[in-house]
């Protein structure tokens, strides 16, 4: 009588740290997600004020006037923002579509780096620098309608995770249930009918 008690107690203990140290880490990668698809979210938000100010320097080409500053400094965080979500899509996910969509921004990416820092460098040649201009509108808007589909991956993911834990939730909640009528059934009240007579 005494060896059941203790093993049920034991068992229950023992899924019980299980489900608590899963709890954990997936709130952590939920954590995760949320960082990642502001990120991206982010991405989209430095993609067009780059296009803004290339915009701006279009319609006003004296150098004097153009916040090539504010270029740079969006650049660099436009640069490390992919550099991040890249690296956080590299080591937290093995997902076949967000492989895909990476690999079919990366053009548009490259093409907007690379004309931003040839509009940085070459801000007071009008001529040159409006070439750059045009290639920044160009691949905005594939840039865009691609980080979208990157987002809404990201996004499907989490849902897929949330809905992993609610279901192991379910299964680790009914096995605790399940030990606890075991216990009531099959050692309490034997125990209780043993304390009677």
């Amino acid at each position: 009588m005494k060896r059941k008690i203790v093993y049920s107690f034991i068992t229950l203990f023992i899924l019980l740290y299980i489900n608590k140290y899963l709890l954990f880490t997936d709130v952590k990668h939920q954590d995760n997600n949320v960082k990642v698809v502001n990120i991206a979210g982010m991405q989209r938000m430095y993609v067009q004020k780059i296009t803004k100010l290339a915009l701006y320097y279009e319609l006003h080409s004296t150098p004097e006037l153009v916040n090539i500053s504010g270029l740079q400094e969006t650049y660099d965080l436009f640069e490390d923002n992919h550099n991040n979500l890249k690296r956080n899509y590299i080591t937290n996910y093995n997902d076949f579509v967000l492989e895909e969509l990476f690999n079919e921004l990366e053009p548009y990416q490259t093409k907007i780096e690379n004309s931003s820092k040839g509009l940085i460098a070459n801000f007071k040649n009008y001529n040159t620098a409006k070439e750059f201009v045009t290639n920044i509108k160009n691949n905005e808007s594939k840039f865009l309608k691609i980080m979208n589909a990157i987002v809404l991956r990201y996004e499907e993911l989490a849902q897929q995770r949330i809905d992993e834990v609610k279901t192991r939730e379910i299964t680790f909640n009914t096995s605790y249930a399940l030990i606890f009528i075991y216990i009531l059934l099959f050692i309490f009240i034997p125990f209780q009918k043993v304390r009677i007579k």
